[in-house]
């Protein structure tokens, strides 16, 4: 009777928490699962199915500081989106929740991502309305950083709803909020806002003295779009002054970064300001070789989110297939440790009935033994299989991107062809035809040669300077992707003009890139960059 008392207690110490582990739904884990959906890794959909499953885990342990978060995820996914209705609804939802908790700091939260929807629908009136109460629901808890981002947004809805010069009061206050609490990095959007009050009331010189000093930021922070739309502001200024070439300068350097960066909006507005401008100059074959690319891109952008968009699908979709499988792995691992844990059970009680009869404990000894030797190989080899499954996934994620990308590329090449053929048949000059098939096979020819060129050479290139990269990331962590690249071909002892061939920009846009990254690498004039990287 004694032995199984004995065992009972056994069984109740160590299976106990292990039961309560299992399945157990805590506001800690609930707090981790919001807080991966705002990771800029993930995709917007992705960060959607999060904050779904927190509010039904949420809601299932009434957890309502959790349920709020989820509510803002999700709206602020959804306005990522473009989907304005379902981010006003969820937004409204969360503001609802931070009232019955009687939380300002979450009330003022919510009631800001509420006035962006608003100003974004141009509803100045309801929009203003929310950015005051979430300024005062601030000011009651003494943040300084989102007083200031608030009364920068005032100042933007008076400027859209034509009250400028208050605008422009609102700006200037946010500023001196900032520069007054160590808050320099958000500076720079006020400094942005009150150059442009400038440049729109026809004073470009003292737009320029602000536009510097907002670009100087955004280099400071690694703040790219920041610098783009900086160095835009920068060409319109000159071009408002009738200095022409300074404003072609800053639209070029502005248009190579931008499309490094892929980011296609501001590609479309340059080339537009760069059409603009040699019209101004009555270069009108400039002009209108950069209002046809500026149409074409116009006309294909929805075109190129279309497939951005199905390229992002397929990966998500190859990603969970294979999430699903490592999940099964790890769910029969955790199978074959609780099973391990048992065996250990059993071993205790063996060891307690070892008094009564030893070598009855003996021989069951034995045979636990064999069994946590098939367990423990049982163990590696599911381990082997998840190292597996994890690797294939990132390939798998790496070839969807790369097919993603080449989609955009080809549909870019594709537009040009068309308009080309378009062109041919719309004229009855039997000369500019004949010049405009030959124009289009030597266009079909090199995009044929530069895939495969492209290809090897970047290859090639990764190959040589794996290990040259990771060093260079060690010493200079501030260094951008397309940073590291100029260094791998600077290293490779390349000029400049075969630079700007490979990365299809002018040698001029390489020199400037070359004396930016001059400074990112503390070299002096007498210093010469390609022996540092080969040193390196």
């Amino acid at each position: 009777m004694k032995q199984v008392i004995c065992l009972l207690i056994c069984f109740h110490i160590i299976l106990f928490p292990v039961i309560g582990q299992i399945g157990t739904v805590t506001p800690a884990v609930i707090d981790s699962l919001n807080q991966s959906a705002k990771s800029d890794s993930i995709s917007l959909l992705e960060r959607i199915r999060i904050g779904e499953r927190c509010l039904k885990l949420a809601e299932s342990i009434e957890y309502q500081n959790g349920y709020f978060d989820a509510l803002m995820n999700i709206g602020i996914a959804y306005l990522d989106l473009g989907n304005l209705k379902e981010a006003l609804d969820h937004f409204q939802q969360a503001n609802s929740k931070a009232i019955d908790l009687k939380n300002p700091e979450l009330q003022a939260r919510s009631a800001f991502f509420l006035g962006n929807v608003h100003n974004y629908l141009d509803n100045f009136e309801k929009a203003m309305s929310f950015f005051k109460e979430s300024l005062e629901l601030y000011k009651s808890v003494d943040n300084l950083r989102w007083q200031g981002i608030l009364t920068n947004a005032i100042g933007v809805v008076l400027s859209r709803a034509g009250d400028r010069n208050a605008g422009l009061v609102e700006f200037k206050k946010a500023l001196v909020i900032f520069e007054g609490n160590d808050l320099e990095k958000e500076s720079a959007t006020p400094i942005n806002n009150i150059g442009e009050h400038y440049l729109q009331d026809g004073l470009p010189e003292q737009a320029i003295v602000y536009y510097h000093k907002s670009l100087e930021l955004n280099e400071k922070y690694s703040m790219l779009r920041g610098q783009v739309i900086s160095l835009l502001n920068l060409g319109l200024s000159h071009r408002k002054m009738d200095k022409y070439d300074q404003a072609l300068d800053y639209f070029n350097e502005s248009l190579v970064m931008a499309k490094q960066e892929q980011f296609l909006a501001e590609v479309y507005d340059i080339y537009k300001e760069i059409a603009s401008t040699y019209e101004k100059m009555g270069i009108s074959d400039k002009s209108l070789e950069y209002y046809q690319k500026y149409s074409i891109l116009k006309d294909s952008f929805l075109g190129r989110e279309q497939e951005a968009q199905i390229a992002e699908l397929l990966i998500e979709f190859e990603t969970e297939k294979q999430e699903r499988a490592l999940i099964e792995t790890k769910k029969e691992i955790f199978e074959l440790r609780q099973h391990q844990r048992f065996q250990r059970l059993l071993l205790v009680v063996s060891i307690i009935g070892l008094l009564a009869a030893v070598g009855l404990v003996f021989l069951f000894y034995s045979r636990n033994q064999v069994r946590q030797q098939l367990i423990e190989s049982k163990l590696e080899n599911k381990g082997l299989e998840s190292k597996k499954l994890k690797e294939e996934l990132a390939f798998k994620q790496k070839d969807l991107t790369n097919f993603a990308l080449d989609i955009a590329r080809k549909n870019e090449f594709s537009q040009k062809i068309h308009d080309g053929l378009n062109l041919i048949h719309s004229s009855s000059n039997v000369d500019f035809r004949k010049d405009k098939i030959k124009e289009l096979l030597i266009l079909t020819s090199n995009h044929l040669k530069v895939n495969d060129d492209i290809r090897e050479f970047q290859m090639n290139v990764e190959t040589v300077n794996q290990d040259f990269f990771n060093r260079l990331t060690e010493q200079f962590p501030e260094l951008t992707s397309t940073d590291k690249q100029l260094c791998g071909l600077l290293r490779l002892n390349l000029s400049t003009k075969d630079i700007a061939s490979i990365r299809n920009i002018s040698p001029k846009s390489v020199e400037m890139s070359r004396y930016r990254l001059r400074k990112k690498l503390n070299l002096s004039a007498q210093d010469e960059m390609t022996s540092f990287l080969q040193q390196l």
